[in-house]
């Protein structure tokens, strides 16, 4: 019988599947904590809530955050890659940059 070579660098290999386990659904810590720190927010980045209050074209948005400033904002690509709509007067989480708090990007819609 001709044996299959097994794939380097694949998705489980990467983030420290346990193969050695009975169970081959297990996963060990050490890669939970891996791909937790992949997920990780962006370093410096400032969450705050805020309110839609029109839309702008190629998917920006003008937000008026809870303390009164108004911010513009795009959508990021996790919630364009799942085709969330945001519609004006919906609240919004917004991850605004510490370089620049008038431009930010919407990372949740509540529903």
């Amino acid at each position: 019988m001709a044996r299959r070579k097994r794939r380097a660098n694949t998705l489980t290999d990467k983030h420290g599947f346990n193969r050695a386990t009975p169970d081959a659904d297990v996963w060990n810590v050490a890669a939970e904590a891996r791909i937790a720190e992949d997920m990780a927010k962006k370093d410096g980045a400032i969450e705050v809530e805020g309110r839609v209050i029109e839309p702008l074209p190629n998917a920006m948005f003008r937000i008026e955050l809870e303390n009164g400033h108004k911010v513009l904002a795009h959508i990021s690509g996790k919630m364009r890659q799942h085709y969330i709509r945001i519609l004006p007067e919906d609240r919004v989480v917004v991850e605004l940059s510490p370089y620049d708090l008038g431009r930010g990007r919407i990372v949740y819609r509540y529903k």
